[in-house]
């Protein structure tokens, strides 16, 4: 197994306390094997991709429990200068906004370049000429006059395919893709993540694809991490967790989404309510103020993710004590009666 994260968590300390950003966060990917992490802003999808990295800030954000294995070793326990080595060369990433990502005072073939020297031997001639050939592998048009170009004067799709020139220079083993297609119309998401699945699937590179966006994993993925509060709530295989999801929160995700492709749809099923506060710890299920299919014990038990009894294949876990069933998968909302108690005093002492 290439990526192994067991227990994972991350803490940011802040003026007003500290935020518990991702709570005991446990996966597994192999080598060229693409895993999505979905989930609404603040859900601690990118502080699990930044904490692979070893990029999350350390004045005021730790890893305080859990083990990230990659290749065998585990990252949280590297010193900073063996993380340098790993970082770029093993491990890359793809950052929200490639415009603020790059360096606007640098040209395209100087950041190219800077990629490169920090890990390979090259003299200049030969960093120019690689920085054409991976303008070129990312489909930009006339690439030995892109390399003399500053960030500014590209588009947006362009920016985006620099950046994933710069993440795949040196050929990883793992890339993490936060949001790739942030700020990108429709035509230029389908023309990048064509360009991500393409040159990973040829360099056997696996994926690690952090988003918000559903068709997107339906598209690229083999299977889907599902997040919320900092918690994983249920993973599957992609296709099993569309055919059937268990937790009333994918099912909220998947609901909230127009889908025209099918004629028995109902309106859009919004999910209620807001996210807990991330500076309180749970008490519960953290998605249990927002759940329809909420029962008693949902407000002091934090359920574990645990493999379905029912699922359609033996990897579909689900962390909830009142899993959804087919029928109310299909129709967004509960069918059967009795749900969603509020709190009494005795559910609250």
């Amino acid at each position: 197994m290439l990526l192994v994260v067991q227990g994972l968590d991350v803490r940011f300390r802040t003026e007003e306390g500290t935020v518990h950003a991702v709570n005991r966060v446990s996966f597994e990917l192999d080598t060229a094997e693409t895993l999505a992490i979905v989930g609404e802003s603040g859900c601690g999808k990118t502080a699990t991709g930044l904490a692979i990295m070893g990029l999350l800030p350390s004045t005021h954000a730790s890893i305080a429990a859990g083990q990230i294995l990659f290749a065998g070793s585990d990252l949280v326990r590297l010193p900073e200068a063996r993380m340098r080595e790993i970082r770029g060369r093993d491990i890359s990433m793809v950052f929200q906004d490639p415009m603020t990502s790059l360096n606007p005072v640098l040209t395209i073939g100087r950041q190219l370049a800077e990629a490169l020297s920090a890990h390979e031997q090259l003299d200049k001639a030969a960093l120019t000429k690689r920085a054409v050939e991976l303008l070129r592998m990312v489909g930009i048009a006339e690439p030995d006059r892109m390399v003399e170009r500053f960030p500014h004067q590209l588009s947006g799709g362009m920016r985006q395919r620099v950046m994933l020139a710069i993440a795949l220079a040196l050929e990883p083993k793992l890339l993490i893709a936060d949001e790739p297609t942030t700020a990108l119309d429709v035509t230029i998401q389908a023309q990048v993540l064509a360009l991500v699945t393409d040159l990973t699937q040829r360099r056997g590179t696996a994926v690690l694809l952090i988003t918000h966006n559903l068709g997107v994993v339906a598209s690229m993925t083999q299977r889907v991490l599902v997040m919320y509060a900092g918690y994983v709530v249920e993973t599957a295989a992609t296709t099993d967790l569309f055919d059937r999801p268990l937790h009333p929160y994918t099912v909220g995700l998947l609901h909230s989404l127009p889908r025209f492709d099918d004629p028995t749809r109902d309106s859009l099923v919004p999910i209620e309510g807001a996210p807990p506060d991330p500076y309180a710890p749970v008490r519960g299920c953290p998605f249990a103020p927002r759940c329809a299919w909420r029962i008693g014990v949902c407000w002091t038990n934090n359920p574990p993710l645990l493999p379905s009894v029912d699922g359609a294949v033996a990897v579909h876990a689900v962390a909830c004590h009142n899993p959804v069933n087919a029928a109310e998968a299909l129709k967004g909302h509960p069918l059967r009666a009795g749900f969603a108690p509020t709190p009494t005093a005795e559910t609250d002492a």
